[in-house]
């Protein structure tokens, strides 16, 4: 994971489906933090909200192969998550995932040792938007949300709260607000 000013670089796995594509706006309007370096999607038809510029795969594996990235941001339906993650902690990528971590007890345990071995982070996005934390988050201000923006992205995605949190699936800069103020969600 890079440290210091440079922007984490981001890809989005399924980034031509909706809820990839507001994955990728979202990130789009955290430059300072993240870098969407690309994407992945079988589909061949790009939608326009995704920049026509942005490199965009056909699979995980040339996206591995074209691209250097910190992390992979997986927006596919659920039966392809362990594949996927399967390979992108294999190539040392940290994955933020929707819900659920996984659908099968011993596959999900293959999935934490392997993270745990690569020392690398699993994150799963989940439903928070009426937790009391994250209400008295979002009332805090704008001054307060660049500083836990700018803190919380280097804390989670460099390894230093490495538990296997929960995010709220929210915007993302709300999300990462909610995690610094409580990182045991």
């Amino acid at each position: 994971m890079p440290h210091g000013p440079d922007p984490l670089r981001a890809i989005v796995v399924g980034i031509y489906g909706n809820r990839g594509q507001k994955l990728a706006r979202a990130l789009f309007e955290l430059p300072n933090f993240v870098k969407v370096v690309g994407g992945v999607d079988v589909s061949p038809v790009q939608p326009p909200s995704i920049p026509s510029e942005l490199p965009v795969f056909p699979s995980v594996e040339q996206a591995l192969s074209n691209l250097s990235f910190d992390v992979a941001i997986l927006a596919t339906p659920t039966g392809y998550h362990f594949e996927q993650v399967q390979l992108l902690i294999g190539s040392g990528i940290h994955v933020i995932k929707e819900k659920p971590f996984e659908t099968n007890l011993d596959r999900a345990r293959r999935l934490v040792n392997l993270a745990d071995k690569s020392n690398l982070s699993v994150y799963v996005l989940t439903q928070r938007a009426y937790y009391p934390t994250y209400t008295l988050a979002k009332n805090c201000g704008n001054a307060f949300n660049h500083f836990a923006l700018r803190c919380s992205f280097r804390l989670m995605l460099d390894g230093l709260i490495r538990d296997g949190g929960v995010f709220p699936n929210l915007r993302l800069g709300e999300l990462f607000l909610t995690w610094v103020i409580t990182p045991s969600i």
